[in-house]
């Protein structure tokens, strides 16, 4: 039997990570995307939206694997993966999203607990479940987006908004993988903090492996 879910729950960030979030809002605004990232975008379980995706992902049709986003934007990688080291969840994957309209929906290639957090000069977009709404504007929220459909609110003003998240590998997958993701990818999280080891080329940058063939043999590289 499935275990009860769990309603979202409020976590206020202390004062340094306060300061780690205004890093990484000015980061932001000074980070171009790609004419990808459009407002115009749809997707029709989440919405219209601008999102970019950063970490280790899942990829249609692929082994999942590093995000080409670390590379295109590594000083925004960065400053997520500085904040990410401060929150209270472990995570694989960064979401960042810009004035994103949610339609009601569920994060199925997610695991476990999601912390989502918001800021910029903006009204209302508040987090919509059927546990109440939930104002993640410089604040935490950590619920269980896999197993509770969920949405935002209109809002008014410039929004951005930051997931960090777990994978679910797909059954197909998990043979790539066969410790574990964890122990495959033990420091992942904190490439681009000092001295910390980290695993680079089991993937190519861009996520594809190789001929379609099986992962290439680790290489342990250092910050």
């Amino acid at each position: 039997m499935e275990s009860p879910v769990a309603p979202p729950q409020y976590y206020t960030f202390d004062e340094e990570q306060l300061v780690l979030i205004n890093k990484v809002e000015a980061v932001l605004a000074v980070t171009r995307f790609g004419n990808r990232t459009n407002k115009n975008n749809f997707k029709k379980s989440t919405g219209y939206g601008q999102s970019e995706a950063f970490g280790f992902i899942r990829r249609r049709n692929r082994v999942p694997g590093p995000c080409r986003n670390n590379k295109r934007y590594p000083e925004l990688w960065k400053v997520l993966q500085e904040l990410g080291a401060k929150m209270p969840l472990s995570y694989d994957a960064v979401q960042v999203n810009f004035n994103c309209a949610c339609n009601p929906h569920k994060d199925e290639g997610n695991l476990g607990l999601s912390l989502l957090t918001s800021g910029g000069s903006y009204t209302g977009g508040e987090l919509h479940t059927e546990y109440g709404d939930f104002a993640a504007k410089y604040c935490g929220v950590i619920f269980d987006g896999s197993r509770i459909e969920h949405s935002n609110l209109p809002h008014t003003g410039h929004k951005w908004s930051i997931v960090f998240f777990t994978i679910q590998i797909p059954e197909h997958q998990k043979h790539h993988f066969p410790e574990g993701f964890r122990t495959t990818f033990p420091n992942y999280r904190d490439e681009f903090l000092p001295h910390i080891p980290h695993v680079e080329t089991l993937y190519f940058p861009n996520g594809i492996t190789k001929n379609k063939g099986k992962p290439t043999e680790y290489k342990i590289m250092f910050s």
